[in-house]
């Protein structure tokens, strides 16, 4: 049994899964229901948010970081504080005999600092997972498995539609297009002004770009919305030899074949598509129990790592520094 403590009770923490969503989206409730970990303690500055939390899970909080990793001596971390905060967090958190470390999107705003990470990391053999959950649910492996295996031909176009916010939001897209399609090696188009997410008081944009993979996938990322409150993720990717959508925020998904044409002699067409077989999983419990899988020496890997997130961050510097030209990531 893993201990595990979560550093910022927030929304990411465990305040999503009291709005009335299906499914678990927060660490919390994910280590409460990992049969290998023991949520023991959380941290915040802030007296509300502790006594929130302590009045819903009756575990113990500490207005001090340092106070709780000496008495708790915890083997997971989760890091849900602000994102600016990251870095700085990480070089307390290397000085404790920790195993592992959870950490919430993006890594840092910067490559540079999210690099400075990793190696902090790496060089106290921590293991450093990042939270594109999407890695972890069963429908986007499936959807990799059939790209991989060519059960459709040779994939040759994604595009992605996703809210405003490009490291807030349009992040979970562009981790999720380069582990379906690979890496992206160069990106062109425009930030969108005309609606500006600030988060954590800091503007963060939106906008519209080409996308080139070394694959040679070609893709196209839409990250836009006028109102918070406006939820889109949808995905569209073209084969050779058919199609895949998902919808809904993977509520909705189709595959499409190509079938003799009903309607013009000698041609094939799209049929009307069925939905993917895929097992439905709880996937930040399946990131969590990636994480103990891994400390446990299974043969296994972290299915997103600080590596991973890099590339994200990267290809968001990319975006915004495109204005129009191509840009390499």
């Amino acid at each position: 049994m893993y201990k595990s403590v979560i550093v910022g009770l927030g929304q990411a923490a465990w305040k999503m899964d009291k709005h009335n969503r299906s499914g678990i989206w927060t660490h919390a409730e994910a280590y409460t229901h990992c049969n290998s970990t023991d949520l023991v303690a959380g941290f915040d500055t802030l007296k509300d948010e502790r006594k929130a939390f302590f009045d819903y899970y009756c575990i113990e909080t500490y207005p001090n970081l340092d106070k709780m990793m000496k008495k708790e001596k915890p083997d997971i971390v989760s890091i849900c504080t602000p994102t600016v905060t990251h870095l700085d967090i990480i070089r307390q958190l290397v000085d404790y005999p920790i195993k592992a470390i959870f950490c919430e999107k993006p890594l840092h705003f910067s490559s540079v600092h999210s690099q400075s990470i990793v190696k902090l990391c790496e060089e106290k053999n921590i293991v450093l997972a990042v939270n594109y959950m999407r890695r972890w649910e069963n429908l986007y492996l499936k959807i990799k498995e059939l790209i991989d295996n060519k059960e459709l031909g040779t994939l040759k176009s994604v595009v992605g539609y996703t809210n405003t916010a490009l490291y807030m939001n349009a992040s979970h897209m562009i981790d999720l297009i380069i582990m379906l399609c690979g890496d992206i090696c160069k990106v062109s188009g425009d930030i969108d002004t005309s609606y500006v997410r600030v988060v954590h008081n800091a503007p963060d944009y939106g906008g519209f770009f080409h996308l080139t993979m070394f694959s040679g996938v070609e893709g196209f990322l839409y990250a836009f919305c006028d109102d918070v409150k406006k939820h889109q993720f949808e995905l569209d990717l073209q084969f050779t030899n058919g199609r895949i959508t998902v919808s809904m925020d993977g509520y909705c998904n189709w595959v499409f074949k190509y079938e003799r044409s009903f309607f013009i002699p000698n041609k094939y067409e799209l049929d009307t598509g069925e939905s993917i077989d895929f097992n439905e999983n709880e996937r930040m419990i399946s990131a969590i129990n990636n994480i103990c899988n891994v400390l446990d020496g299974k043969n296994e890997v972290i299915k997103c790592t600080g590596r991973d997130a890099i590339k994200s961050i990267k290809t968001i510097e990319a975006c915004l520094s495109s204005e129009g030209e191509t840009v390499y990531v």
